[in-house]
């Protein structure tokens, strides 16, 4: 009985040595940002969204804007907002308003005017035309896309994916720390400083901006690092997908989780086997 008494114990331990590791694990788990996705629908002449889903669900019509600031479901700081062309190119004349700070905003070859609390990454891909409005950490702008920042700037990237002119129009009506011109080899030009409202580029004829509303001299990009052509080109494309793949290998067991239980459960089974031969010679004397 003693002997009973001491393995259950010991099981007992065993379940709570193996249990208390894997509950600071559960705290700093981080919530993986929601992507939202936004496309003009033709035939019911009205913006509509979309999101829990891998892209845009052509069977599913989706909800009102109304809903990306509304509901459990709203957009929430650190979310991902995609804006999708469709195949007429028409796209009305609603404006997308988003109350929240946005970790990414993606024009994917669409006409849009965005309003948002903020955003950290906004790339616009080339055959769009947009007007963002709101803070900008880091835009990339590519190939002939036509955007109007109408808020400050930090690190303006305007780029080139297949050639060696950069054809993009692009505005800044705040300021900008810092803008570039960059192709397939590399950054072209580098400028910095921009007084507020003065950034200008054309497709036709370059930068507009006058020699004393900025400076060809800095150290850099500002705040952040700025991305190669390379990886921003990937990430603006990855971003209409937004698939995530943490969870890829979440039925895989991970080095060393399990194996202190297995441990600890086949030693109290060979000492649950231990009393038995104990108690058996015991009653046999």
């Amino acid at each position: 009985m003693k002997c009973f008494k001491k393995l259950v114990s010991f099981v007992a331990a065993a379940a709570l040595c193996t249990t208390l590791p894997l509950l600071p694990s559960l705290k700093a788990d981080a919530a993986t940002p929601a992507t939202f996705y936004v496309k003009y629908d033709i035939d019911m002449n009205q913006w509509r969204m979309q999101t829990g889903v891998d892209g845009w669900n052509d069977e599913y019509e989706g909800r009102e804007l109304y809903y990306l600031n509304n509901g459990d479901d709203r957009v929430k700081d650190g979310d991902i907002v995609v804006v999708l062309a469709n195949e007429t190119g028409e796209t009305g004349n609603t404006e997308i308003k988003i109350n929240s700070h946005l970790s990414n905003l993606t024009i994917n070859r669409a006409v849009a005017v965005v309003h948002a609390g903020g955003i950290d990454n906004c790339y616009v891909l080339g055959e769009s035309y947009a007007a963002i409005n709101g803070d900008v950490t880091n835009a990339y702008v590519y190939d002939d896309a036509s955007c109007t920042f109408n808020s400050n700037v930090t690190n303006l990237n305007l780029i080139s994916s297949q050639n060696d002119t950069v054809d993009s129009n692009v505005s800044v009506g705040g300021t900008v720390a810092y803008a570039s011109l960059q192709n397939p080899g590399g950054i072209i030009k580098e400028y910095y400083n921009f007084a507020a409202g003065s950034f200008d580029y054309s497709n036709t004829g370059g930068l507009m901006t006058d020699d004393s509303d900025f400076s060809k001299t800095g150290s850099g990009p500002a705040a952040t690092t700025a991305a190669t052509t390379t990886t921003t080109t990937a990430a603006a494309t990855t971003t209409t997908t937004a698939a995530s793949t943490s969870g890829a290998y979440d039925d895989v067991p991970k080095t060393g989780e399990n194996h202190l239980a297995a441990w600890l459960f086949t030693l109290s089974a060979l000492s649950f086997a231990g009393c038995l031969a104990l108690r058996k010679k015991t009653v046999t004397d």
